[in-house]
């Protein structure tokens, strides 16, 4: 990485070790898709740089003319200033195949008819898609705030070692969240023919709305996606 201006290009190498959510606008909307998402309130990361130390900040701005958004650091106090990466690597076990771009590829085909689903509810929906141990995800659910009895069904499935997890949740006008849905995939599956490994629906009438909604569908995609989503699955409706 080094400063656009920088004409002798001295190059850094960081590591990202934490970032800052923007929680005031979960508007925001930044996606390739038009998934709304976690990761597009992300404001800042803070890095480990090589030459400066522990959290150095990297921002991000909109280009001129729409074109895409900018990366930006202050080294050493100064001002912001555009950054060039060279490379991006993210280190991951060999045995998991499915990629980030597959899952939330998948999503989007959902998004649609999910927002059918809450229609009739005044809240805000955002996506969080993350890659956790499947160990990770059970301990999480115990500090979410799901009927216990959805709890004990999740903690007491298998899991493989490695999932990818798409939790759906909702804003309503204080900006209290709630959790609605879980879907689960199999990191380990082929990207060219993966499927739901697990789907878990904590609003239960949502629940029972949305698979009215998909049996309706025509369309092959979403009859694929459908056939994904109750025949190698279990659910929670």
């Amino acid at each position: 990485m080094y400063k656009r201006q920088d004409k002798r290009k001295q190059r850094h190498i960081v590591t990202i070790v934490g970032y800052r959510l923007d929680k005031k606008d979960i508007n925001k909307n930044r996606s390739t898709f038009n998934l709304k998402t976690v990761a597009d309130r992300i404001l800042r990361l803070y890095v480990h740089n090589d030459q400066i130390g522990p959290y150095t900040k990297i921002g991000f701005d909109e280009g001129e003319n729409n074109s895409p958004y900018v990366i930006q650091t202050n080294w050493i106090g100064t001002k912001f200033e555009d950054v060039i990466y060279d490379s991006l690597l993210v280190p991951v076990k060999k045995y998991i195949r499915i990629r980030y771009h597959n899952v939330s590829a998948a999503i989007n085909k959902l998004d649609e008819p999910i927002i059918e689903a809450f229609s009739q509810i005044n809240v805000e929906l955002e996506w969080d898609i993350y890659l956790d141990k499947g160990t990770n995800y059970k301990r999480d659910i115990l500090d979410t705030k799901i009927k216990n009895s959805d709890k004990i069904q999740i903690i007491t499935e298998s899991f493989p070692k490695y999932i990818w997890i798409a939790r759906l949740r909702s804003y309503s006008n204080d900006k209290e969240s709630k959790v609605e849905l879980d879907i689960i995939y199999d990191s380990s599956e082929s990207p060219s023919n993966f499927c739901l490994h697990r789907v878990y629906f904590f609003n239960r009438e949502i629940g029972k709305t949305l698979v009215k909604i998909l049996d309706n569908e025509t369309n092959s995609l979403w009859t694929v996606s459908y056939t994904h989503l109750t025949l190698p699955t279990k659910r929670i409706v």
